[in-house]
């Protein structure tokens, strides 16, 4: 009779991670752990992020867990490294996936009409824009100079993707 050791956990990414994404955005990270004694947990590790741990259970665990890449100062990449433990504190990980990050591009809003031409306070005004930005445009603000002042005349907050036309009260 041959007795064999237990063996580590299994542990895979079920969906492919991409190959860049936009600093702002939301990582996604999918896998899949087995064990024939039981998961206690899985600990996804994005390198540079604060890494997040699953408490799982007997069998095959599936989960995820969603990583926000920074705006702010982004690194160029990052590394993705799942690791499942079992019952008895073995360990297996899934080889590193680097993953680039590209910095966030900044908006543009292009005027593409203002009726009528000549506009005095008081008047009704129509201003219709475009705008459009790498991970998606959430508001647009209006503002007038007069002299030395700045006063805002208008702001739309939702999802500004496919251009909007605006008419400030």
């Amino acid at each position: 009779i041959v007795v064999a050791g237990d063996q580590p956990p299994t542990i895979m990414l079920t969906e492919p991670l991409p190959e860049s994404i936009t600093a702002g955005q939301t990582l996604s990270v999918w896998w899949r752990a087995e064990d024939n004694l039981g998961i206690t947990r899985v600990v996804t590790t994005v390198s540079g992020l604060e890494p997040q741990t699953t408490e799982a259970g007997f069998g095959a665990v599936e989960g995820s867990n969603d990583f926000e890449i920074p705006v702010s100062n982004p690194p160029a990449s990052v590394q993705v490294v799942v690791t499942a433990t079992d019952t008895i504190g073995q360990s297996s990980s899934t080889l590193p996936v680097t993953v680039a990050i590209v910095p966030d591009a900044l908006p543009g809003v292009t005027i593409l009409d203002v009726t009528p031409s000549e506009w005095r306070p008081g008047d009704a005004l129509a201003i219709q824009v475009s705008g459009t930005d790498d991970t998606g445009l959430r508001r647009i603000r209006f503002e007038a100079t007069v002299g030395e002042e700045v006063f805002v005349i208008g702001e739309m907050e939702r999802d500004l993707s496919d251009g909007v036309e605006f008419l400030p009260t």
